[in-house]
């Protein structure tokens, strides 16, 4: 007698799906990225038909006078894009991964790193635990070395673990006292780490030498493109209102002529395919009116929020973190992340990210205004005796935002700013 059992369990997996991806990265997609897209998209189905005549997302007529300003584009993250999935294309990888790996590409930020919470929205929709590592490994694994990082100690030891032979001491400083080395501790990280002082000197010299931005050096020796902002605030008739720029933007709807050849067909290849690609055109249209949708209430929100910024009665944003905006559009935290990221909004104070408009509370001040703060302090600060971090969280609780020491270092490191025994001058 056999000891094999056969038994039957439920078991509930979700999966990524192709129509799930195309319509997560059309949420992701700028305007001029977008308005590629839906070029290409009809180009491929001949039951998408361009309509001439545009409306707003409002449903009234663009002035045919209106031309926006133009924002600066990132061309160094465009060129890393393009860098990355060009790589990806080289490797003999499973249709799943290679999905998962080039939506994170799409997903990195200005210097390339990850983002907590587009990884957290990655887990968020039901992807199997094992192919998110196996794409982040993949991913982590390409060209600038330290892409994909999640973190400044990660993309250094990315860097590291690539060198032969490895440099272990170099690898425990940058894991357990990467703020010393900022600091230039030599000795107090030789006595944490138990080693002699000349090696960690020669440790912290091949750190120093690592590249932080894996984005920075992908830089296009060309000038940069410029494009359209996605969201224009703008007051007509004594109203503020925030509309998406279409303007450019590229509309279409389902041939009539192709639906009655589908209805009229007697070929049941022609009829197939033209089913095929009606299906695929519906799918798209949908999820463009989603992502309009989407993105216009995430607009209206901004502007209802920072009302008082728009109309220059402060130079100050009003707190409002991701978390808080998609609790009032009634969305998951990670749409309204892949909402704002890389758009822009243009109004008479310039043109901004979206991203700029949302930042946590400290103290009843929103992170942008307590970094304004920090920057117009390092500004004038004396060269020769250049503040100090505590020193910084000192002369902002004398102006009633009482923040941590750490605080203002990670704000201070966010905006590029070196620490002061960095700054001082001879």
């Amino acid at each position: 007698m056999s000891d094999l059992e056969l038994r039957l369990e439920p078991k509930q997996a979700l999966r990524i799906s192709p129509q799930l991806l195309q319509a997560t990265r059309m949420l992701l997609m700028p305007a001029q990225e977008l308005s590629h897209f839906l070029e290409r998209a009809a180009e491929e189905n001949p039951l998408l038909e361009r309509i001439e005549h545009r409306t707003n997302a409002r449903g009234s007529s663009e002035p045919a006078t209106f031309v926006p300003e133009a924002g600066r584009w990132d061309s160094a993250m465009a060129s890393l894009s393009a860098s990355l999935t060009g790589q990806l294309e080289h490797r003999r990888l499973d249709k799943p991964t290679a999905a998962l790996c080039r939506y994170m590409v799409e997903l990195l930020d200005d210097n390339g790193y990850l983002d907590s919470e587009d990884m957290a929205a990655i887990q968020h929709l039901g992807i199997d635990p094992a192919l998110i590592d196996r794409a982040l490994a993949v991913l982590q694994s390409l060209e600038p070395a330290g892409v994909g990082a999640r973190s400044v100690e990660e993309c250094l030891l990315l860097q590291l673990q690539r060198r032969r032979p490895r440099e272990p001491a170099a690898e425990e400083i940058v894991t357990h006292c990467l703020p010393l080395l900022g600091k230039k501790q030599y000795a107090a990280i030789a006595r944490q780490l138990r080693l002699p002082e000349s090696e960690v000197r020669r440790a912290c010299q091949i750190i120093q030498q690592l590249e932080p931005y894996p984005a920075r050096n992908e830089q296009p020796d060309d000038e940069p493109v410029y494009v359209i902002p996605d969201v224009i605030i703008e007051e007509a008739d004594g109203q503020w209102q925030a509309t998406l720029n279409e303007r450019y933007l590229p509309r279409f709807s389902v041939s009539r002529q192709y639906l009655e050849l589908l209805e009229s067909s007697g070929d049941t290849e022609v009829r197939q395919y033209l089913k095929e690609k009606l299906r695929q055109a519906q799918w798209m249209l949908a999820c463009l009116e989603k992502r309009q949708s989407t993105l216009q209430r995430c607009a209206d929100l901004i502007l209802q929020t920072q009302s008082d910024f728009f109309q220059g009665a402060t130079a100050h944003l009003t707190p409002m973190t991701m978390r808080a905006a998609a609790e009032r559009m009634q969305v998951h935290e990670s749409t309204v992340g892949r909402c704002v990221k890389d758009k822009y909004l243009q109004c008479r104070q310039g043109t901004f990210p979206l991203r700029y408009f949302f930042s946590g509370e400290v103290n009843g001040f929103s992170g942008q205004a307590v970094r304004m703060e920090i920057r117009a302090l390092v500004r004038a600060e004396d060269g020769h005796r250049p503040l100090s971090d505590s020193r910084i969280a000192d002369m902002l609780d004398a102006k009633g935002i009482s923040v941590a020491r750490r605080t203002v270092a990670k704000y201070r490191q966010e905006m590029g700013i070196p620490p002061a025994c960095q700054r001082k001058q001879a």
